[in-house]
Protein backbone atom coordinates (compact mmCIF):
# COMPACT_ATOMS: atom_id res chain seq x y z
CA UNK A 1 0.00 0.00 0.00
CA UNK A 2 1.89 3.06 -0.99
CA UNK A 3 -0.70 5.69 1.72
CA UNK A 4 0.60 3.48 4.12
CA UNK A 5 4.64 4.01 3.14
CA UNK A 6 4.12 7.80 2.79
CA UNK A 7 2.82 8.30 6.03
CA UNK A 8 5.37 5.90 7.41
CA UNK A 9 8.00 8.74 5.51
CA UNK A 10 5.73 11.48 6.35
CA UNK A 11 6.28 10.57 10.25
CA UNK A 12 10.16 10.09 9.96
CA UNK A 13 10.36 13.64 8.43
CA UNK A 14 8.17 14.91 11.56
CA UNK A 15 10.24 13.58 13.98
CA UNK A 16 13.36 14.08 12.26
CA UNK A 17 12.06 18.36 12.18
CA UNK A 18 11.59 18.12 16.17
CA UNK A 19 14.73 16.72 16.89
CA UNK A 20 16.42 19.09 14.67
CA UNK A 21 13.88 22.25 16.24
CA UNK A 22 15.50 21.08 19.86
CA UNK A 23 18.63 20.77 18.81
CA UNK A 24 18.60 24.07 17.29
CA UNK A 25 16.58 25.88 20.74
CA UNK A 26 19.18 23.73 23.00
CA UNK A 27 22.03 25.75 21.18
CA UNK A 28 20.57 29.02 21.53
CA UNK A 29 20.10 28.81 24.99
Amino acid sequence: NSSEGLSYVFICCFLLMGFILVSFVSSSK
